[in-house]
């Protein structure tokens, strides 16, 4: 999910236009009328093109246009203008995020926190860039940054959670989300969080009671359901955690790691055929995901069906080499070339 850029103005509230087409913009964006706003921006730097604020404004009302190659042209007439424009560093930056060019990103983030060293957003969305390249402890470097600079607020807390998680410190994590929890209570993802970091501690009761506290905050909240779920799994309370991933499915048809628990759950009940058929689905979202391959394939060799088996394995290992799977791979193209043999035999 992109960041919300921000619109320049003085204050949060409406403002007053004086038939300024820049502020008629901005009253535009602010009430959601994008295509309004992008040619009340444009219209105000007809008149003014030097005006990095408007340039900026327009590439933040384009980029919620879903139009990011224009947008970041904008930003680059801002930074033309301005080379020191933080604000558009920072909104150039997470329109390339968005855009999955995180290198690129990154730099722009860097810039922005050159000309403004304690611009506590760019901090934590820089954290959160880090968490999706998968280095934890320069995200948590990040977070700490925000905390530092005294924008401390239970987003930047859960975050910071969400790393220390990643670096298996468990229960420092779960400090950071009860402290994220205590500035807000009704954050249901520090919930969902904290109980996932329980899990790690084998403190399952207590994780449950969390996913509870986050579905009663939000009974649509799909990944709740799903993570619920798999710890009551764990538990073996098998019918239960097929409950909450068919609520989770429910509410998200797309989600992948629901139907891969709900089919490794069939399989602890002798329910193959099923197994098999929400193992398809979640490969139909995702055909990437080497385990689920592997673990179809390994229940198609119980069902002896190895031609089908030996298919799966094969995509499991090219995705992903892994000892078992191709062990069992390996024993099954033996198996299947020695019936053959017998098979000749028999003629």
């Amino acid at each position: 999910m992109k960041p919300d850029p921000k619109i320049i103005n003085n204050d949060s509230e409406k403002v007053n236009t004086n038939n300024d087409p820049g502020e008629i913009g901005i009253n535009h964006y602010m009430e959601g009328d994008f295509q309004a706003a992008k040619k009340y921006f444009k219209k105000a730097l007809e008149q003014n093109p030097g005006d990095e604020l408007l340039w900026n404004n327009l590439g933040v009302t384009l980029d919620a246009l879903e139009e990011h190659a224009e947008a970041l042209k904008s930003y680059d007439r801002a930074l033309d203008i301005n080379p020191k424009f933080d604000l558009a560093w920072y909104d150039k930056g997470n329109t390339l995020r968005y855009l999955g060019k995180y290198k690129k990103a990154l730099e722009c983030y860097d810039k922005a926190l050159k000309y403004q060293p304690k611009y506590a957003e760019v901090w934590n969305d820089k954290g959160e860039l880090y968490h999706i390249l998968g280095e934890p402890e320069k995200a948590l470097g990040c977070y700490n940054k925000v905390i530092d600079i005294g924008q401390i607020n239970e987003i930047t807390l859960n975050n910071k959670g969400v790393a220390l998680d990643n670096l298996n410190r468990h229960e420092d994590a779960v400090k950071c989300y009860e402290t994220a929890l205590r500035i807000e209570p009704k954050y249901e993802v520090a919930w969902v969080n904290k109980g996932s970091s329980l899990v790690f501690q084998d403190k399952f009761r207590s994780a449950l009671n969390c996913y509870d506290k986050a579905l009663k905050l939000n009974p649509e909240y799909d990944i709740a359901w799903n993570l619920k779920g798999d710890l009551l799994a764990h538990l073996n309370k098998l019918n239960d955690a097929i409950k909450c991933y068919d609520k989770a499915v429910g509410l998200n048809p797309e989600l992948v790691d629901a139907f891969k628990g709900k089919a490794d759950v069939l399989v602890q009940q002798g329910k193959l055929e099923e197994a098999i058929n929400n193992y398809n689905r979640a490969l139909k979202f995702d055909s990437d995901q080497a385990d689920i391959w592997s673990r179809k394939g390994s229940v198609l060799s119980h069902m002896r069906s190895h031609n089908n088996a030996i298919r799966c394995l094969r995509k499991s290992v090219k995705l992903k080499p892994d000892r078992e799977v191709k062990d069992l791979l390996d024993r099954l193209v033996f198996e299947q070339k020695e019936q053959k043999k017998r098979n000749v035999i028999k003629r």
